[in-house]
């Protein structure tokens, strides 16, 4: 191990990160993440899932607990943190996840399913690495050649006032002297910029935040952070290739710009367009799927090949339908879903409020034909049916499963 990897143990054992009950993060459903690529497993069979750096398993649990059909593997250098994590799997008689120490800079140790794993976790571990770069080859090395890696990185520019903060607390009470030595003097250069460089972002509640979490965005003994350029050089240097970003709408220039701006921004090429988002908008982290450069993101589908494709509602997807009950019948008053984070969309009726009528109550994949017949028995002809699904796919409430995970 390391200096600065020893150096990092150290920090997370005496502050173990994060706090709190399992939770599920964005981008973490294995089979949607794997319909993003082209290439499939060509096999069936349980899917293998690495969460490279699970600190105290708050992510890994709360998959865990939702993907019961998945195996999942923590591993970590924080044998506190480990620790925990394994207690509290145990505590909720959950045997489909495990917890092992290891160290990604090495992989020693580690144990790799046969072919790899299917999809790799990697949430706001990379850039506390001695060597991202040689951190992600490695990660590479061991991910399946139809496998994804879900990750999430510091952004660079959406961290500037944070880390003008840490530069601060830096001069105020410099690195050598240990993080107890250094907390109060810290905390009170966070309270005095809570109305300045930190006032209006998301970053503002800063001096108010538990030890770990402080210690953690403040005090961290080492990390860096990327913007879009530094990031496609990471992934070209490792022999990564980006496949989607885990919320698409946060950097499309059709969801974030409006009338003649977005005209002119939609012209720019696909980097471009990104390093402009992240210019003039507030994004703290870069969230991104990514695989193997051999591994390409999935074609889009056409209209003539609806009928033989499988689909499946997307899990991140939650739906609320109003109904009233008359004599003999049910009438639905309005239907809506929440993707993600996302606003509530209220679906109008016809075709479309019809189809995510139907999908609310739909947790099995199904071809584009079963859909097709199911809507036209509701008065929906079927080009119109087929329509609906691929503007259902467009938003993200429906994905593609490869056969394989069917």
């Amino acid at each position: 191990m390391d200096e600065i990897t020893k150096a990092v143990r150290d920090m997370y054992e005496q502050y173990p990160y994060p706090a709190g009950a399992p939770a599920q993060r964005v981008a973490t459903d294995v089979r949607s993440l794997l319909s993003y690529v082209e290439r499939s497993r060509g096999k069936s069979g349980r899917l293998q899932v690495l969460d490279a750096g699970c600190g105290r398993g708050v992510g890994t649990l709360g998959c865990a607990v939702l993907q019961p059909d998945v195996d999942f593997l923590g591993v970590d250098i924080s044998r506190v943190a480990l620790k925990d994590s394994a207690e509290q799997a145990k505590a909720r008689g959950l045997n489909n996840v495990r917890f092992q120490e290891c160290d990604l800079m090495t992989l020693g140790g580690l144990q790799v399913p046969p072919g790899g794993f299917d999809v790799i976790y990697s949430s706001g571990v990379l850039h506390h690495l001695s060597d991202p770069v040689a951190g992600l080859v490695k990660l590479r090395e061991i991910l399946a050649p139809h496998g994804v890696v879900s990750l999430m990185v510091y952004a660079r520019h959406g961290r500037a006032p944070l880390s003008r903060l840490v530069q601060g607390i830096d001069i105020l009470v410099p690195r050598k002297k240990t993080i107890p030595d250094r907390m109060k003097a810290a905390r009170l250069l966070a309270a005095f910029a809570k109305t300045g460089i930190l006032g209006g972002t998301p970053w503002a509640g800063t001096p108010e935040v538990k030890d770990i979490e402080f210690v953690d965005r403040c005090l961290n003994v080492n990390e860096t952070s990327f913007d879009i350029q530094s990031m496609w050089e990471l992934l070209a240097k490792s022999g990564m290739g980006f496949i989607r970003w885990a919320e698409p709408a946060d950097w499309s220039v059709e969801a974030v710009f409006k009338g003649e701006l977005r005209e002119v921004a939609a012209g720019l090429d696909e980097i471009d367009r990104y390093k402009l988002i992240e210019q003039v908008c507030w994004r703290p982290s870069l969230e991104l799927m990514i695989a193997g450069e051999d591994n390409l993101r999935r074609k889009p589908l056409q209209q003539n090949e609806v009928d033989p494709t499988f689909f499946a509602v997307n899990p991140e997807v939650s739906f609320h339908a109003e109904t009233r009950n008359l004599h003999g019948l049910q009438r639905v008053e309005s239907i809506s879903y929440k993707l993600r984070l996302r606003e509530i969309v209220q679906v109008p009726k016809g075709a479309l409020g019809t189809a995510v009528f139907i999908l609310r109550d739909q947790n099995l994949p199904f071809t584009g034909k079963a859909f097709a017949e199911i809507m036209e028995q509701k008065g929906i002809p079927p080009d119109q049916a087929r329509a609906v699904l691929m503007e259902l796919l467009e938003r993200d409430v429906l994905y593609r499963p490869h056969r394989s995970e069917i």
